[in-house]
Parts: structure tokens; C-alpha cells; sequence
């Protein structure tokens, strides 16, 4: 199977793709597999546009924002010239379906080199090719051992516990997420609109305006995600939900009635045969969708965060900048406060110096007049004598 075997062979194989790309995501290559995915899906979407229409300029700026920006999550490196290349294309918005060539036959051939041709020898693929090797043996090919049966239907019923297990939790935190964007939408309704209450009070304090700006976004954030969420529940429901739910209502239940039809019968070779093969074939559709479904659940996690990092860009600056103006703002009332406890300080020192000086003169005038009547008797005794 690996002889003329290509990336796109194994990009367009259902069931291979999703062992290569967890081989991609162990040697670290993975962002360059998304990115060749990419620039496939942005090229196919717009080959029989109108070319150059802002909406194509718009989506090539969300790849390269995506791939090539400071601080993006799933960064890849370009040779330098083919990167400031693609830089100056995005830079002069001339962005388009065949802007992306080179940084793709870039990815494409780092793919083949270090992933593809390391992948064809690597214990990934080669248990790969016995399951599928096993799955599809004639009953010619591989001796009957009765003791699988029981090993293979052993399987079969620890998988659909397990799966039910799952599928019972996902349905939940569909539920809870359900329950969850409709609280987060009516909290953005909120700050919108608290929003909408300042545009009166802009004149009364420059400050107003920036809250009004973190209002406005922070309530914009929060309905972005929560889409995002919304979206990731509707893929949820169609990529894992359903795969799951048609595990247990047909997979599982083709084996659990080849099992009674075995157990009714006096398990002659071929109906032995018949059951092997079925538990077999049962336990690889398991293996091969839950796989691919587990896959898909981790690259809508993956957008998900992408995402929200992506526009929590936008506001977290804005968020900074308030900070900012409250510090500042914070340091000259408190600046404003000190001045006016120096002045109250000197006020009252001035006042209380005051006051001691009135006493003084109060006392001494207190002691003149003390000393006066003191004196009267004195010269009315000595008179009387």
C-alpha cells in the first residue's frame, strides 16, 4: 500500500488521514498539515469567483492571520523570501486564491520529507496496515480460532458501554452549552446596554468615552464566542453525536444480533466463520469512527481557540489602555486628596496658633486684672489703717 503512496492519498483516505495527522501533531508538524488543508479549502472556495473581490482579499488576510501573525497559536515558518513575499501581497490588499502557492508547495514538500516518508515506517502506520490487513483476510487466509469470538464480542460490549458513557455526557453538555449561550447572549445585552446609556454623559468625562469602547467590545466579544460555541455544538451534533449515536444503533446492534444468531446455532465452521468476521468488521467501523470523530472534536476545539484568541485581540488593548486612564486617573485624585490635606494640615496649624496666641493674651490680661484687684484691697487696708 505505501509504493506510489502521496500526501494526497493519504489526505483523501477516510480512514488513514486520521492516523497520519496524530503522527503530524507527535513530530510537531501538524500547523503545517492545517495550513496545506487551508489554503486547499480558501482555492477551492473561490476558483469560479470573481477574483480579487474584498470578500476573497478579507479571507486571505484571516489565513495569513491565522498562520503568520505575531502571537497566533498555529505559526509556521516560511523561507524568507517567499514569507515577505506573501507579507507585501497581504500588506497592499491584493490578497487572492493564488496568493498562497509557494508557502503551500512550501508545506506540501516539508509534509512529504518529514512527515509522509517518515510516517510509512513509523509503528503508526504499519498497525494501520494490520488492522486492515486483518479486517480483510478471506477465511482461507487466516486459521479460525474460536477463542476470538468471544474476545471480539468481549470488545464489542466494552465499546458500547463506553461509547454510551460518552455519548450520554455529550448529550449533557450539549444541553448545558444550550442553557450556557443563552446566559452569555442576555450578559452582551447587558453591556450593550450600558453602552448605549453613556452617549449622553460623553461631554461630562473623557473617560466615558473609553468605557463606552470596552463596553461596546466586551459585549461584542462575548456574542463572538458565544456564536462560536453555538457553532461548535451544531458540529458536535453532526460530527460526533450522530457517528456516535449510529454506532450504537447499527454497529453495535449488527454484532449483538450475529451473536444470538450464533448462540442458537450448533457453531459450525461456517457460522463460526460468519460471526469472526462480523465482530471483526463491527470493532473496525468502531474503531475507525470513533477515531475520526475524536479528530474532528479536537479541531473544533482547536478553531475555537483560534478564534476567541483572535478577537480577544482586538479588546484586550482597549482594556489597557482603560486601565491606564483609571491608574492615571486614580493618581491624580489621590494627588488631589494630599494637596488638600496639606491645606487643611496648614489651616488648622495656623488656626490653632492663633488660638494659643489669643490665649496668651486673654491669660495676660486675666493676670493684669488679677494683679488689679489684688492691689485694691491692699490700698483700701492701708487707708482704713
Amino acid at each position: 500500500m505505501s509504493e506510489g503512496l502521496s500526501l494526497m492519498h493519504v489526505v483523501n483516505n477516510p480512514c488513514l488521514f486520521p492516523v497520519f495527522k496524530l503522527f503530524c501533531i507527535k513530530e510537531n508538524i501538524e500547523e503545517y498539515l492545517s495550513f496545506y488543508l487551508d489554503v486547499r479549502e480558501f482555492r477551492n472556495k473561490w476558483t469560479f469567483r470573481e477574483q480579487n473581490s474584498p470578500t476573497e482579499i478579507e479571507d486571505s488576510k484571516q489565513l495569513y492571520i491565522k498562520y503568520f501573525t505575531k502571537d497566533t497559536i498555529s505559526e509556521i515558518i516560511l523561507e524568507e523570501e517567499t514569507d515577505e513575499e506573501l507579507f507585501q501581497v497581504i500588506k497592499s490588499n491584493r490578497g487572492c486564491r493564488t496568493s498562497f502557492n509557494k508557502a503551500q508547495r512550501y508545506a506540501y514538500e516539508l509534509l512529504t520529507e518529514q512527515g509522509l516518508k517518515v510516517f510509512l515506517e513509523s509503528d503508526s502506520y504499519k498497525n494501520f496496515l494490520n488492522r486492515e490487513k486483518s479486517l480483510y483476510q478471506t477465511r482461507e487466509e487466516k486459521e479460525l480460532d474460536f477463542k476470538e469470538i468471544s474476545l471480539q464480542y468481549k470488545r464489542v460490549n466494552e465499546s458500547k458501554e463506553h461509547l454510551s458513557n460518552i455519548y450520554e455526557a455529550l448529550l449533557t453538555k450539549l444541553q448545558t452549552n444550550r442553557s450556557s449561550i443563552n446566559n452569555a447572549n442576555a450578559v452582551a445585552d447587558k453591556f450593550q446596554s450600558y453602552h448605549e446609556s453613556l452617549k449622553d454623559y460623553y461631554d461630562e468625562s473623557p473617560e466615558l468615552m473609553v468605557l463606552d469602547r470596552v463596553l461596546r467590545k466586551v459585549g461584542a466579544i462575548i456574542k463572538s464566542l458565544e456564536g462560536l460555541e453555538l457553532r461548535i455544538n451544531k458540529q458536535l451534533e453532526k460530527n460526533f453525536e450522530e457517528p456516535l449515536g449510529n454506532i450504537l444503533d447499527n454497529d453495535i446492534n449488527i454484532a449483538i444480533n450475529q451473536k444470538k444468531k450464533y448462540d442458537k446455532s450448533d457453531k459450525n465452521q461456517q457460522i463460526s466463520e460468519e460471526t469472526l468476521l462480523v465482530f471483526r468488521e463491527v470493532n473496525n467501523n468502531i474503531d475507525h469512527k470513533t477515531f475520526r470523530g475524536i479528530c474532528e472534536l479536537m479541531q473544533l476545539y482547536l478553531e475555537f481557540f483560534e478564534k476567541g484568541h483572535s478577537l480577544l485581540s482586538f479588546v484586550i488593548p482597549v482594556l489597557q489602555n482603560y486601565r491606564l486612564s483609571l491608574i492615571k486617573q486614580q493618581d491624580i485624585q489621590e494627588e488631589s486628596n494630599d494637596d488638600n490635606d496639606n491645606q487643611e494640615s496648614s489651616s488648622s496649624s495656623s488656626s490653632s496658633s492663633s488660638k494659643k496666641s489669643k490665649k496668651k493674651k486673654k491669660s495676660k490680661k486675666k493676670q493684669s486684672k488679677s494683679k488689679k484687684k489684688d492691689n485694691i484691697p491692699i490700698l483700701q487696708k492701708s487707708d482704713s489703717s
